[in-house]
């Protein structure tokens, strides 16, 4: 009975963080943008995994882009971030300006798609969650899109390191579980499921959000513990 909860309670667990779920409206306030990659046009409706604006990993590429407000936007500020987890780290600088001339948009601005993979210690496949926000006199308004930087998973060093870990980390949670060791077992546990939630993200099944990052490996090293717990129960029952 103690292994039947114990594995229902993962597949649970699982499911909830591998399903895509209902998304937020993925803008908020009276804003609007598009951009043009390789004469493919995104819009703010490229909110889930599924959808992702495709990052060529390769140089030359230029993005056409364009975007407006509806309210007044003097005194304007704004930053572009992505997702890390429970984190968002900052993408290039902020931007800020008095427009006095109460300009309310770009149309057909380029940005070099370089100048991105330049800033990239490691180019890293897979899909991110990037948010931004703009603050004016008149209003504000905020959105989200998710971006997935194309390759392949295991054409670099740290899609090995994910697979190597996860294969490690369950033969170690394994054997803490069936040897009863609760500590081990968890710390295993906590581990697998953040190399889980990394692979996860280079795959293109979630980014990397609290709920893959944090949520994910927490509640898969409690049901370790309790499955260890479990373990220990059933022999002293038997023997």
């Amino acid at each position: 009975m103690a292994q039947r909860l114990t594995v229902s309670l993962v597949l649970a667990a699982l499911v909830l963080t591998l399903a895509p779920g209902i998304a937020a409206a993925s803008v908020k306030g009276d804003c609007d943008g598009e951009a043009t990659i390789k004469g493919v046009t995104y819009t703010l409706a490229n909110d889930t995994p599924k959808k992702a604006i495709p990052i060529p990993d390769e140089d030359g590429v230029l993005v056409t882009y364009s975007g407006s407000v509806n309210f007044e936007n003097k005194g304007h500020s704004g930053s572009a971030k992505v997702q890390v987890g429970p984190f968002n780290i900052t993408l290039d600088k902020a931007w800020d300006g008095t427009n006095e001339q109460d300009d309310r948009g770009v149309t057909d601005n380029t940005y070099a798609l370089d100048d991105f993979r330049d800033k990239l210690p490691i180019w890293i496949p897979g899909v991110w969650k990037v948010t931004a926000n703009h603050t004016a006199s008149g209003g504000e308004c905020s959105g989200f899109v998710m971006i997935k930087l194309e390759g392949n998973p295991f054409g670099n060093v740290v899609g090995w390191i994910v697979l190597i870990a996860l294969v490690a980390l369950a033969y170690a949670a394994f054997k803490s579980i069936t040897g009863r060791r609760l500590v081990s077992a968890g710390i295993a546990a906590l581990f697998f499921g953040v190399f889980l939630a990394i692979a996860l993200m280079m795959f293109a099944v979630r980014p990397l959000d609290t709920l893959t990052a944090v949520v994910l490996p927490v509640a898969l090293a409690i049901l370790a513990v309790v499955a260890s717990a479990a373990m220990g129960r059933r022999r002293s029952m038997f023997s």
